[in-house]
């Protein structure tokens, strides 16, 4: 089955309430409070950065539950901003017009913590504790990672955007795909060469029923990064009219996101290779990422003309050796593990990683010529297109995992592993992970 197509019953059940959830009554704050940021000086509650509204709000919600509305004025904002999970307090952050109002930075994963603090440190040198505690953590890495690479940070649950541009200008070449090269080097803009380009528009973390309406969020691999973490019970996002662009993996991420009426555009100028989505739902929530009367467009450069980039493939964060094995055996040795790890001919994975499964669903969507049409659904690390166009028939990785469509797919590649039967899942067979549906008239 190359093409997952859902019935009629089975798209029903992808209805954005379902998806959502209904959202609990919330308790009404005592004060509305209005704040501006940008260049006019004048105003009582005037910012001139995002981060320092951010942080008034903090420091004024200690006093009592406030509702802050920040807009953003048309121009160039500097970032990045961090708004961390505060009690009695909701954020609603507004811009006029997405092409004149734009939030950004140029950050990515393999940015030291010490580049960081050297780079952004002024925004934080008065930010409350919890903002720092963040900020610190960042700080302190060797490189800092993906997450810690976004240009905007929200883990305040029931926040809102609209209206601007959020862009990690971040961009890299990819002179070769995989693996990197050691002693990668960098270009005149300070970018590595090899592959690890991570870079961060948005990330949502933990932020259940935030959501976003009119932004444009642009970046090459990994734009917008739905997070939820383990211990977070639901974190569920929606976004209306918005337009997300990039190349790979780039919207991605364990949580769920309702996506209506959005444009989802990829940019082809940089890499043979493209993958819209890269969910690692967890099998324990039913529902990852559902896109509704979405478009799926391309800029027209570099291979778009191939129609071979993929609408997404199914990640799973943290592995190190898999129990999926291709047409090529190998000695390798799985076993079921309470840590990632691959060391000589063995190795060990763990549950939560196995039960990262991505789900993906799209419904009655326009998806553009750009797309494989026979499979736009990939394996997770299984063949790709190498820098020069020639492809690749990669026989087995260590991480690589077959595009699976529903549960019983799992079933059917594991039943065989040793350690199959203490996996234990309880979840119906028929249940989808990957599906598509189109109301035919």
């Amino acid at each position: 089955m190359m093409r997952p197509q859902l019935n009629a019953e089975e798209a029903a059940k992808f209805d954005k309430n379902e998806v959502l959830g209904k959202e609990k009554d919330k308790p009404r704050p005592r004060r509305y409070i209005c704040y501006h940021v940008g260049a006019s000086k004048s105003g009582e509650k005037r910012f001139s950065t995002l981060q320092s509204a951010f942080d008034a709000a903090i420091w004024e919600a200690r006093e009592e539950a406030i509702h802050v509305s920040i807009f953003l004025e048309d121009g160039n904002h500097e970032g990045p901003a961090i708004l961390p999970k505060i009690d009695g307090l909701t954020i609603a952050l507004n811009g006029d017009n997405p092409e004149a109002c734009i939030f950004a930075s140029n950050i990515h994963a393999r940015v030291t913590g010490k580049e960081y603090f050297d780079r952004f440190g002024f925004l934080f040198n008065d930010s409350p504790p919890e903002v720092k505690e963040i900020f610190h953590e960042i700080i302190s890495c060797n490189q800092i990672g993906t997450g810690n690479s976004s240009v905007l940070r929200i883990a305040l649950p029931d926040t809102k955007l609209s209206g601007f541009t959020i862009e990690n200008t971040y961009n890299c070449d990819r002179t070769q795909d995989y693996p990197p090269e050691p002693g990668a080097l960098r270009n005149e803009k300070g970018q590595w060469s090899d592959e690890t380009h991570q870079a961060v528009a948005l990330m949502l973390e933990n932020a259940d029923a935030s959501k976003c309406y009119n932004l444009r969020l642009s970046s090459y691999q990994d734009t917008l990064y739905l997070q939820q973490a383990p211990c977070c019970v639901k974190a569920a996002y929606y976004f209306s009219n918005c337009l997300i662009e990039g190349d790979i993996d780039f919207i991605f991420g364990p949580a769920t996101g309702y996506f209506d009426k959005c444009e989802v555009r990829t940019l082809g100028g940089r890499s043979q290779n493209s993958w819209v989505t890269a969910a690692s739902t967890s099998i324990n929530n039913s529902y990852g990422f559902v896109f509704k009367d979405c478009r799926f467009t391309n800029d027209g450069r570099g291979a778009c003309a191939n129609s071979r980039f993929k609408l997404g493939r199914q990640w799973f964060s943290g592995v190190r050796l898999t129990p999926y094995k291709t047409m090529q055996e190998t000695s390798f040795i799985c076993r079921l593990g309470d840590e990632n790890r691959f060391s000589k001919s063995t190795g060990y994975v763990t549950q939560q990683t196995l039960f990262s499964v991505g789900r993906c669903v799209i419904l009655e969507s326009h998806i553009g010529n750009h797309i494989d049409s026979i499979a736009p659904w990939d394996d997770w690390k299984g063949s790709e297109f190498l820098a020069d166009g020639t492809f690749s028939h990669r026989s087995w990785s260590p991480w690589f995992r077959p595009v699976q469509f529903r549960v019983s797919d799992i079933h059917k590649n594991l039943i065989d592993w040793c350690d199959y039967k203490r996996l234990n899942f309880k979840k119906t067979y028929e249940e989808v992970l990957i599906g598509e549906f189109q109301n035919q008239p």
